[in-house]
């Protein structure tokens, strides 16, 4: 019973939330994305850290990287000519601009990971862009850059 009243309260409150911190759209995206790639949430989350690479079938990782550059290509930040790295160093700024509630120099902070990784990584863009997706997105999560 606890259980209902607490969902209850969370559909209640999160448009209020969800207006305010724009995440209808990305939710959204986030599912309709995961359903396109036959991705549950239970993956999504089992697959938190880059070490999860390496206890994960390759099949799953590529779906969850497919994932990352769906949510990309829907936000407007990929495009066909655009690597992943520009794609979330976009992000950045169009977050800093949008928000403006952050330092500067925590956007540039955020780019300098995020290029740290595309570096990391160089070699791993030629091959499957799903799973370099993966990784990039691990990357910088691992550097504290999350979106």
């Amino acid at each position: 019973m606890k259980l209902i009243h607490t969902l209850a309260f969370i559909a209640l409150v999160l448009p209020i939330l969800a207006t305010r911190l724009d995440l209808y759209h990305s939710a959204d995206s986030m599912t309709m994305c995961m359903k396109k790639f036959d991705v549950t949430w239970e993956l999504m989350f089992g697959m938190h850290t880059l070490e999860s690479l390496n206890r994960t079938k390759p099949d799953d990782v590529q779906r969850i990287g497919c994932v990352t550059r769906c949510k990309l290509q829907d936000a407007g930040h990929l495009h066909d000519d655009t690597t992943i790295a520009a794609a979330y160093e976009k992000k950045s700024r169009d977050d800093f601009e949008r928000r403006n509630n952050y330092m500067r120099n925590d956007l540039d902070d955020k780019i300098k990971h995020i290029r740290k990784c595309a570096n990391d990584l160089k070699a791993d863009e030629k091959y499957d862009k799903c799973i370099y997706a993966y990784k990039m997105e691990k990357c910088v999560q691992r550097h504290g850059v999350y979106f």
